[in-house]
């Protein structure tokens, strides 16, 4: 039986769920696409393809359960997965639980081990957040990335940063503060920490524009 992990992050920030399998050979994902997998092994089996490469011996010994990963993943939205593989194994990552479960039965015996997300953050989904064990700061609740850009005036710049300074809720970094002044295009990312939901409130009357994505920290209770 394989090992079950647990996790309060998301993987890449984004996957919940991750499967481990057991697949020497597993870098004929790299070679061709999902679907053409098949056909490379079956050509691998009958000898009509010269296999010169450590990885493709290893993958022609264990065509069957390479072949068993492509009928799980084939029929699969694209989008709903992900992967990625090193060495001897393929790292499977998804979001659906129903999917990972049914993943997880169909390749119980060739997986090496699975994490899944302790059962509070499955309640987080539909927020932007992110799991820490402490607060930035002892106590500054929220991430706030800043669109410079949406402040056309140098001046005005400067007057919205002083205003951030006569509270103590709003850190701002020096490096923050010199790329706030300096950036007139809207590419970069780059944040302040908020300290609590009032001043987050005042952070976006005194000028909504500037305001990005709003990331609320959370405390992992695991």
């Amino acid at each position: 039986m394989f090992k079950i992990k647990k996790t309060v992050r998301k993987f890449y920030n984004k996957w919940l769920y991750k499967i481990t399998v057991r697949a020497p050979g597993a870098a004929v994902f790299r070679m061709v696409d999902l679907e053409q997998i098949p056909d490379l092994l079956e050509e691998l089996s009958q000898n009509t393809r010269t296999a010169r490469l450590y990885s493709l011996n290893r993958a022609n010994e264990s065509r069957q359960d390479l072949n068993l990963i492509v009928s799980h993943l084939c029929p699969l939205d694209k989008s709903s997965y992900f992967i990625r593989v090193e060495r001897d194994c393929i790292d499977i990552y998804v979001n659906e639980q129903s999917l990972f479960e049914g993943l997880c039965e169909g390749m119980k015996d060739i997986i090496k081990h699975v994490f899944r997300p302790v059962q509070n953050i499955l309640d987080l989904l539909d927020r932007k957040v992110i799991i820490v064990k402490k607060y930035p700061k002892e106590d500054f609740r929220y991430r706030v990335y800043l669109k410079p850009h949406m402040i056309k005036d140098r001046g005005d710049k400067i007057k919205y940063l002083e205003w951030l300074d006569q509270n103590q809720d709003y850190s701002v970094s020096n490096s923050v503060r010199n790329w706030f002044i300096a950036t007139d295009w809207n590419w970069d990312r780059r944040y302040m920490l908020v300290k609590n939901e009032p001043a987050l409130l005042m952070l976006k009357l005194r000028n909504a524009d500037a305001v990005g994505s709003v990331y609320e920290y959370v405390i992992s209770d695991k």
